[in-house]
């Protein structure tokens, strides 16, 4: 059986992941529209391909993408401090490497050169952190049953 002191902790560790999830979510949303601007009619045209308007949309979505990173998705980067190998520090492990290569996208000038047809994936970030946040809340939900 568990005390009080540790229910009551799962229900706080519960109600945190759910901010977490519900602040990933929102800004997933404008991120999954913006990057494939064919989804919704009428934004391709507004940010056509290599233009200054598609570039300082990345840019944006840049900076309320790292927060979602690196709040929402704290529990898989302090998994990384375990250097134990589990699904959450591999997740951890190709996030990180996807938002280091987005950071260098929207930086680095003369990326376009290297790579033409590189995309940042704060779209692919911030699903996949919401994602990972229905997981880790589905683990301590059932641990505490």
């Amino acid at each position: 059986m568990t005390t009080d002191s540790t229910d009551t902790k799962r229900a706080q560790e519960i109600d945190l992941l759910k901010g977490k999830l519900i602040v990933a979510a929102l800004i997933s949303v404008p991120n999954i529209i913006v990057m494939n601007p064919t989804l919704v009619s009428g934004v391709a045209e507004r940010l056509p391909a290599g233009s200054y308007a598609e570039s300082l949309t990345w840019s944006i979505m840049a900076l309320i993408s790292v927060p979602v990173f690196l709040w929402a998705g704290s529990h898989l980067l302090l998994s990384l401090k375990s250097c134990t190998p589990n699904l959450e520090s591999l997740v951890g492990l190709g996030l990180t490497g996807a938002f280091f290569y987005s950071i260098a996208i929207a930086v680095m000038p003369g990326f376009d050169t290297i790579a033409p047809y590189a995309v940042p994936l704060w779209d692919v970030i911030d699903v996949v952190v919401a994602l990972a946040l229905v997981v880790k809340i589905a683990q301590v939900s059932k641990a505490s049953d």
